[in-house]
């Protein structure tokens, strides 16, 4: 899976009305795990941009749980 599946993903997942917010947080939390163990745990090999990229998208990823589920009361 690559860097650009795991921001598809977020999209999809940020974006999408069927899904719950507690389902939404499950989601995006295993999908931070998954990103931390595939880039920033030095096990797989990996490109500077692509450390760089993940990183991003992981501080995004917990910056919309924060503000989602601080607005809704979660």
């Amino acid at each position: 899976m690559g860097i650009k599946d795991f921001e598809s993903n977020f999209k999809a997942i940020k974006q999408s009305l069927a899904i719950d917010q507690n389902r939404k947080f499950e989601l995006l939390t295993t999908q931070m795990e998954t990103l931390a163990l595939l880039y920033f745990d030095g096990s797989e090999e990996v490109t500077k941009q692509e450390e760089h990229q993940a990183k991003i998208l992981y501080k995004n990823i917990q910056l919309y749980l924060k503000i989602s589920f601080s607005l809704t009361g979660n």
